[in-house]
């Protein structure tokens, strides 16, 4: 209410009405109290009209003949002051909205300058400029909708026929200038020109249409593209294409700024550095280079045929059984992933060869550990056995000659259960039994339970943390395992084939880089 109320005074600041004195009696009462002044919209508009009156006018408005100049006003001169009154208005919300003391750039310092060579922001100019553009755009959504067309195979036969006129244009690129020509016949004047020679309907019923124009004086008048009726359907399609194609604008600008913000920006350093290196050399390629290669290229390669196949794949990429395949394979997780490993490799070794201090030809090494889970028969739930350097899968040589002590254990533990089997105590020793089984097998093995107990081979140091490798297909094919794992790509875990055995296990493979010390 205070922003209404000071708006308000700023509006009314520095004015009196002349005929104002009972009020200024009433507002001085003795008792202290304020009447309300009379300041309803048509009084205010009566004062604020009188007071853009010449100087003259308003001589002769206070010999008492206002009331005559009220009932000679016309209607384009109140359409004036309202517009005035309203801008008025717009002007003082800015005020009140947008703080003037603000530092500006020097882009913005710029643009002030020159838009105070051009109107200021009016309501009523917005509205009647916004709605003579939209009596305009008919044929502008025309050709986007018809672009919208060609793209999303609406209509085949359509899309095809573009095609192919593409096609012509690139092998005789002279149709180029004949194409605007042959438009303005068959779509301007051909038209026209039946409007105001019409074909003789007779025929249509014979021919479903008459192709022949009438012949002698025209008989009807020329028709000039007009824009569109305010109050009609096609005006109303107008507003909402506009409306809806504003969101193209937005959807483009967002998709630009998110694809760049990671590499013009500085957001790191080192990449927006390797991006502005890139980019001059670039520049100076294009100067210097391009020109020479351009010859030779369009020499010795048939760009043509590159350029039709190009045209034809990218306008077949949006038929939809073909886009569909497509955003399925884009949205996969095994291509998330793999997009993400490639990035990942391709930024660290750029990185590493263009900032890093290190000399590059210290010799780095990939080391390997494996996470070994063993499946409780009892639970069923994958207990963790640690992190070893052995595969430990049924062809393991540790593994083989292991299982026959492990047999042996369990047929012991399944004899002592049937004896004692209503004895509260079997349970127990049964579960030691196990444990010691289990001892047993994994004493055999080299294994720790953190990685943070593992340590580098001698004269090496790690150079990065331990990640889990995401392609386990590539570490089992080359250690020719395949037989007896089983692969879950998801979650990276390799299993043992399903086989008779009595202990199921599943390892993932985690890696680290290491680099050779050097001695000073």
């Amino acid at each position: 209410m205070d922003s209404v109320a000071h708006l308000c005074e700023s509006v009314f600041s520095g004015d009196t009405h002349p005929q104002s004195k009972s009020m200024e009696k009433t507002e001085n009462e003795p008792d202290g109290s304020q009447k309300k002044p009379n300041t309803d919209f048509q009084s205010f508009w009566n004062y604020y009209y009188a007071k853009s009156e010449p100087e003259s006018h308003h001589s002769d408005e206070v010999e008492g003949s206002h009331e005559g100049t009220e009932t000679s006003k016309s209607a384009g001169t109140s359409a004036a002051n309202n517009s005035l009154l309203s801008d008025k208005l717009m002007e003082k919300v800015i005020q009140m909205m947008i703080p003037m003391n603000v530092e500006s750039s020097e882009i913005i310092s710029q643009r002030l300058a020159v838009q105070s060579t051009r109107p200021s922001l009016s309501i009523n100019s917005m509205s009647t400029n916004s709605t003579l553009l939209a009596s305009r755009l008919s044929y502008t959504f025309q050709c986007i909708d018809a672009i919208t067309i060609y793209f999303s195979w609406r209509e085949p036969s359509y899309t095809l026929a573009i095609l192919l006129v593409i096609t012509h244009a690139v092998l005789r690129p002279e149709l180029l200038l004949a194409f605007p020509c042959l438009y303005l016949i068959t779509n301007v004047l051909i038209p026209h020109y039946l409007i105001r020679h019409p074909p003789d309907n007779s025929l249509k019923e014979l021919l479903g249409r008459s192709p022949i124009p009438a012949d002698g004086e025209p008989l009807r008048s020329y028709s000039i593209p007009k824009p569109v009726p305010q109050f009609s359907q096609e005006f109303l399609l107008n507003l909402t294409d506009l409306q809806n194609h504003q969101l193209d604008f937005v959807a483009v600008y967002d998709f630009i700024v998110w694809l760049t913000k990671d590499y013009l920006y500085f957001k790191d350093e080192a990449v927006s550095s390797l991006v502005f290196i890139l980019l001059l050399s670039f520049s100076f390629y294009n100067a210097v280079v391009l020109p020479k290669v351009i010859c030779l290229v369009w020499k010795y390669l048939p760009i043509k045929f590159f350029l039709i196949v190009f045209v034809w794949l990218s306008t077949l990429a949006f038929h939809p059984v073909v886009k569909n395949y497509l955003l399925n394979l884009i949205f996969d997780e095994r291509t998330r992933i793999a997009v993400v490993s490639n990035n990942n490799r391709i930024e660290t070794y750029l990185i590493r060869v263009l900032f890093h201090k290190e000399t590059p030809t210290q010799e780095t090494k990939e080391a390997e550990i494996f996470e070994l889970q063993k499946l409780s028969a009892k639970t069923s739930i994958w207990e963790p056995v640690g992190f070893t350097n052995e595969v430990f899968t049924i062809n393991n040589p540790t593994r083989r000659t292991t299982s026959h002590l492990l047999s042996t254990l369990v047929e012991g533990f399944n004899e002592f259960e049937d004896k004692n089997n209503d004895d509260d105590e079997s349970e127990n020793e049964d579960l030691d039994s196990d444990s010691d089984g289990e001892v047993a097998v994994m004493s055999h093995i080299n294994n720790c339970s953190n990685l943070d107990e593992i340590d580098p081979p001698l004269g090496w140091k790690f150079d990065s943390k331990w990640v889990v490798d995401l392609h386990p297909t590539e570490w089992v094919s080359n250690r020719m395992i395949d037989d007896v794992v089983s692969v879950d790509t998801d979650e990276k875990w390799v299993y043992d084939a399903p086989i008779d055995s009595n202990s199921m296990y599943r390892r993932r493979r985690w890696v680290r880089m290491c680099r050779r010390e050097t001695r000073r």
